[in-house]
């Protein structure tokens, strides 16, 4: 199978926040990860991006560094200090490629970094390894939009411990 198709998910796709300012790299971004099979919503500047997250919460960030207004690194900050979205996924994707902005995006709270220029299957394969390890967020996020309810997925996080 093609690494970049679509994999056999559940009906609710991951959605992923995509924020990136150069409208080439973002329609890259989201035409493979629509390929894989994702949901995406793409933010050319960090400003919007909590508030909608508060709303409708993805169950990944993809953050530039280099964003007009706010840092990647500081949008980071950001979510990390939001009660409902401090345990979303992050994954940085930037030209930087120096050892400190690697070390700095670790530092405040990312979970994955990624150098541009970028493979689009190494892309999706950080992707899919990131949210492999975390509970099934399209099934918590339609809990927290209020179409599931606890009894309807108990089963499915058992004793783990995720908040709901």
């Amino acid at each position: 199978m093609n690494p970049l198709e679509a994999t056999d998910k559940s009906r609710y796709p991951d959605l992923v926040y995509v924020v990136e300012d150069d409208p080439d790299v973002s329609q890259l971004i989201e035409h493979n990860l629509r390929t894989a099979g994702y949901e995406v919503s793409t933010f050319f500047s960090g400003a919007p991006v909590v508030p909608m997250a508060a709303m409708a919460q993805p169950a990944l960030f993809l953050l530039d560094i280099m964003l007009p207004g706010i840092s990647g690194f500081d949008l980071c900050r950001q979510i990390r200090q939001h009660e409902q979205l401090a345990k979303t996924p992050i994954i940085f994707l930037s030209a930087r490629t120096q050892e400190p902005d690697r070390l700095q995006a670790f530092d405040v709270g990312g979970d994955g970094y990624i150098t541009k220029p970028f493979s689009p299957r190494e892309l999706i394969a950080r992707v899919r390894n990131v949210l492999r390890v975390q509970p099934d967020a399209s099934i918590l996020r339609l809990f927290r939009q209020g179409i599931y309810h606890r009894e309807d997925f108990a089963d499915r996080i058992g004793d783990k411990g995720f908040r709901l």
